[in-house]
């Protein structure tokens, strides 16, 4: 039997079928690179905040509390926060009425999966805290320390270096 021209109804089922196939691996390749990029730009934020807490010691001459959670978001102040920073000014590691909040940082979906910075929280349940002091260092021991986020299977890293007080973000392995 002869076709006058087109395609048969198998034909455009194949080349839907490849059409479909083909949109599917793209989609899951793109929804690992905006994971990605989302938790790119939490850990710079986080980052910024831990620079702003640092100049916001030094500008004021107080003492700044940057709280770190340990794991999944925490429930600090009737709110979910995986991080928040503020002028300590009665120096008792807590965060009072009349005190200044400056950052406060929560992503859906991010956990803190490895931090060694700071010191345990008295006041913040499943917490580390990092003092930013007017003068010097912040308080983190003798060595340089990590916080290290994930998404998925996503992961980024922030680094403390020791001597300097500077952070720097920056692609690690889970």
């Amino acid at each position: 039997m002869k076709r006058d021209g087109g395609m048969s109804l198998l034909e455009v089922m194949v080349v839907i079928a490849i059409i479909v196939i083909l949109a599917t691996v793209s989609l899951s390749g793109l929804t690992g690179i905006v994971g990605y990029e989302r938790l790119k730009g939490f850990a710079m934020d986080m980052v910024a905040a831990m620079n702003n807490a640092r100049f916001v010691a030094r500008k004021e001459g107080e003492r700044v509390c940057f709280v770190i959670s340990t794991g999944e978001p925490q429930n600090w102040i009737d709110k979910k926060m995986l991080y928040f920073s503020f002028i300590d000014a009665n120096k008792n590691s807590k965060y009072d009425t009349g005190e200044k909040k400056l950052a406060e940082g929560y992503f859906r979906g991010i956990k803190v999966v490895e931090n060694d910075i700071g010191k345990t929280c008295v006041n913040f349940e499943n917490a580390k805290c990092l003092y930013f002091f007017p003068v010097g260092t912040p308080l983190i021991g003798n060595s340089d320390r990590k916080i290290k986020l994930k998404l998925k299977n996503s992961c980024y890293c922030i680094k403390v270096y020791r001597n300097v007080g500077l952070m720097d973000a920056y692609a690690c392995d889970c």
